[in-house]
């Protein structure tokens, strides 16, 4: 057999079913993870969804290798048709086997499975074993095997990135070997809720007692209720888990299930080894989720509850017959998006927890300390740099602007703490603080950086960022010559700093036209002048969509530049009128520091060299 797969016969079946209780039932409906004791329950109980039969024709009675293949998103009930299916497959004689979490595909063993009617091999997260899966189908037909199968499943997110060249995703032509199901691309429709699948879960629900808000609703109007709500057209409707949720709870009883809920996660029973409680680990992926951060990697998640890393699974599994979490590509996930928010919410209104600015720190810490030893966390960037937008989102979920302020500074402050060897957490701690009302902070961040900037190990990635943000904030406090300074430096020829993107050039010259445009009249010397008239000619190349917002803000310069008569028609005399105008501020420039920065970085103090963004550009200068 194949080590890491279980194969799935009646006595096995046999030894995982259980008794369902209305309890249990509710839990299942609340968002706990599929098993087999699900798959093997009672049709009025856990009704069998409408896409296994689908599989079960292709797989029911294969003329050839076949595959079934479920990619969607998280929440739309693929596990549960996966377990379903494979039950079923069982009972109509196949030999079944189940890939175990973690266990690659051994495509040699996988060979030498003895001849029989059919085998059928069964994954859920088969974004696992994509890379030998395109393999193992081909060496499947070269072999000449007709009883070897596929039921799959698998997260869209996770499944597009193992095909991911570059910026484009290329799946396999899995039909050119296999007979497919469904086609690729349409498992989302073939997972869509009817009206006659609608009525059936809606009656389990009754059965179980587990109605909820959709009692309210008349009966004959609640399975249409539910289709209405899978469509978008209900409360925070996305999946069928959300569709689930907001016809059972909606927002409001959803809050007070979690309040519920977090008490009985933090009691004895629901403990870790270590002392740490479900309830903890459920609020740093709370808090993850509410950051935008989609999920956290399962080593981090493991060092946060004390749990060995080897034994990571436990929290997700723990976490997972709450309801409250599932997880793929080695990362936990909340659930539900709402359950995040809520449960963040009621920290914040004093509930359980050492506080929300805690959660956020140990969070960012624990994530800077793991990837400091295991590298390519998944979504540990997303942690550590959460702070510039996290304040916007704590306040979309109520929580006030100065509290949601101080929260996000918490995070940006851990950071940088953790890895100060960074430049980037210093200058995501920068934005915290101007996003969240504190420009002077920011500016004197970013400062503090300046006697050593490219002794930092990701100067040549973030130095052009640091440059750029520096210039903004100089311009905040009022520096305007200074602030020009910088933005060109941002874009100029600078050693150890890659190419000037296009992105890079757009907001460098956005922030020169918007300097020189707030300088008095008498501070409007010539060479700034020309600049703005080199800034809109220079902008009109970088913002090539003519629906481009940025436009509008080049098109002030270009107005500006008519009526100081700098006007220009040839990329060659706004280059050079931008190199001229840099080459003027630095003459003004009377801070030391950034004098001595522009020493360091430009050889040329009287002309720095632009030639990266003119091929940024595909400006033709002669």
């Amino acid at each position: 057999m194949l080590a890491g797969w279980t194969e799935v016969d009646s006595a096995f079946l046999q030894g995982q079913q259980t008794s369902l209780s209305a309890d249990g039932l509710k839990r299942f409906y609340d968002g706990q993870l599929p098993g087999w004791q699900h798959a093997l329950a009672p049709e009025h109980q856990v009704p069998r969804r409408n896409v296994v039969a689908g599989a079960l024709a292709l797989l029911g009675a294969p003329v050839g290798q076949s595959m079934v293949l479920l990619v969607a998103s998280e929440g739309e009930g693929k596990s549960t048709a996966l377990l379903q299916t494979a039950v079923d497959l069982v009972g109509k004689g196949h030999r079944v086997l189940f890939r175990e979490s973690g266990t690659a595909l051994d495509i040699d063993e996988m060979l030498a499975l003895p001849p029989a009617a059919a085998w059928v091999l069964v994954s859920d997260d088969a974004d696992e074993i994509a890379s030998s899966l395109q393999e193992a189908v081909k060496r499947v037909e070269s072999a000449g095997r007709r009883d070897i199968h596929w039921l799959l499943s698998a997260r869209y997110e996770d499944w597009r990135a193992r095909f991911r060249q570059g910026p484009r995703t290329v799946e396999p032509a899995w039909a050119a070997t296999v007979d497919l199901w469904p086609d690729v691309g349409t498992s989302p429709r073939m997972l869509a809720l009817t009206s006659e699948e609608a009525a059936r879960l809606v009656a389990a629900w009754d059965g179980a007692g587990c109605l909820g808000a959709l009692a309210e609703v008349a009966p004959e109007a609640r399975a249409e209720a539910l289709v209405e709500a899978r469509h978008g057209s209900g409360w925070s409707a996305a999946t069928l888990l959300d569709a689930i949720l907001g016809q059972r709870y909606g927002p409001d009883r959803l809050k007070a299930h979690v309040a519920r809920l977090l008490p009985r996660l933090g009691d004895n029973q629901h403990r870790f080894a270590s002392g740490h409680t479900i309830q903890e680990a459920f609020l740093y992926a709370a808090a993850g989720a509410v950051a935008g951060v989609d999920g956290i990697d399962l080593h981090v998640m493991a060092d946060l509850v004390g749990v060995d890393r080897e034994d990571r699974g436990q929290v997700l599994r723990r976490l997972g017959q709450e309801g409250l979490a599932s997880g793929s590509a080695g990362v936990l996930r909340v659930r539900h998006r709402d359950l995040a928010r809520a449960a963040v919410q009621l920290v914040e209104e004093g509930g359980p927890g050492a506080g929300l600015e805690q959660v956020f720190k140990d969070l960012v810490r624990v994530t800077g300390e793991t990837g400091n030893e295991l590298r390519g966390l998944a979504a540990g960037g997303a942690v550590m740099n959460c702070g510039p937008t996290l304040a916007l989102r704590l306040r979309e979920i109520g929580i006030g602007g100065a509290r949601a302020g101080q929260v996000a500074r918490a995070a940006a402050d851990e950071s940088a703490r953790a890895l100060p060897d960074l430049l980037m957490f210093t200058v995501a701690r920068a934005r915290t603080y101007r996003e969240t009302g504190q420009p002077g902070e920011a500016r004197a961040i970013l400062r503090a950086a300046l006697g050593d900037l490219a002794g930092h190990g990701d100067w040549r990635v973030v130095g052009r960022l640091y440059l750029r943000d520096l210039s903004v904030s100089e311009a905040d406090a009022g520096q305007l010559v200074d602030s020009i300074v910088l933005g060109g430096l941002s874009i100029a020829d600078v050693d150890q700093l890659g190419d000037v993107s296009m992105a890079e050039a757009k907001v460098a010259l956005d922030g020169l036209g918007a300097a020189c445009s707030r300088m008095d009249a008498a501070d409007l010397a010539l060479p700034f002048q020309r600049l703005v008239g080199a800034c809109a000619l220079l902008g009109r190349q970088v913002t090539p969509k003519w629906d481009e917002p940025a436009r509008l803000d080049f098109h002030r310069y270009e107005v500006l530049a008519d009526e100081l008569g700098t006007t220009q028609t040839s990329p060659a005399q706004a280059v050079a009128a931008l190199s001229d105008a840099l080459a003027a501020a630095r003459r003004e420039l009377h801070d030391e520091d950034l004098a001595a920065l522009w020493d360091r970085l430009v050889p040329d103090p009287d002309r720095p060299p632009l030639g990266s963004l003119t091929k940024t550009v595909g400006l033709r200068l002669r």
